[in-house]
Parts: C-alpha cells; structure tokens; sequence
C-alpha cells in the first residue's frame, strides 16, 4: 500500500472536480445516496493517485488517468481509522466502464491522507467480484486481498 499526504491544493482541486461533475452531470451514474463528501472522496481518490504517479487526469467516463499508455478508472472509499485489513471491500455500483484497470484508494475521512491499495485488470473484476444487495441496488464487490500492489 501506498500512503500519500493530502494537500490543500489537492483538496481544493478536489471540491472542485465534484461540484463541477454534481452540476454537469447530477447524480452521475452514482447511488442516490451519495453525500457531497462521497463526491469529494471519489475526486480526492483520483487527486491521490494523479499527484503520486505524476500524470494529468483524462476526466473521460470510461477512464481517470493513463499510466504507461493503460487506462484506469480509480474507484474510492472512506476510512475512519488507520488500520485496512484484506477483507476490506471496495464495492462498485456499476462495472461497465471501458477501461484496462481498475486503481483502488482509501481515503482517510479526515481527508487528511489516503492509500493507493492496489489495482486489479478489468477482466479480473468482472470474474472475480461478489454481487451483493446495497440499499435499493446491485453493488459489485473485491476484497483488497484479491487486488494486485501498484507499482
């Protein structure tokens, strides 16, 4: 796992990646449950892994970043504590995006620091994962066991 600071800067960038994608495009594909800070998380999480790796965001709906000429989605989720453990899941409302990899990162609720967890191809998502009912809908679950370290 992979720790990275968060800066201001990356936090401002980061709110304004949200509310820009809230105005554009509402809800976003996203649960009806999703909080302002969820959006914040999401954006924070390509913010984390945009500013470790060195390269822009693509902002594509099938993709966040290109890394050595492969395509990522980055996939976010909250922490309140510094422990992870390995059956911690990352869970997907949908998995359709065109995209090679999938990136996965923790972010702290402190918004503070996060984690670049690990990265899984798209094929191994999509023969791997759980389904799972989440409130009203179908999520598409990995344990952080299953995923391969960055590097």
């Amino acid at each position: 796992m992979i720790k990275v600071i968060i800066t201001d800067e990356m936090y401002k960038n980061a709110y304004y990646h949200a509310m820009t994608d809230k105005m554009l495009y509402g809800e976003h594909n996203r649960s009806k449950y999703a909080t302002e800070k969820d959006r914040i998380k999401g954006s924070l999480g390509e913010e984390i892994v945009s500013k470790y790796f060195n390269v822009p965001l693509a902002n594509t709906k099938d993709y966040d970043i290109i890394i050595n000429g492969k395509t990522y989605e980055i996939k976010s989720r909250g922490l309140n504590i510094d422990s992870i453990k390995p059956f911690y899941e990352f869970s997907l409302y949908y998995n359709n995006q065109n995209c090679d990899y999938y990136i996965f990162v923790i972010v702290h609720n402190s918004f503070k620091y996060g984690w670049i967890v690990g990265k899984c191809s798209r094929e191994f998502f999509r023969n791997h994962y759980t389904e799972k009912d989440f409130r009203e809908s179908k999520v598409y679950s990995i344990a952080i066991s299953q995923l391969q370290e960055m590097n």
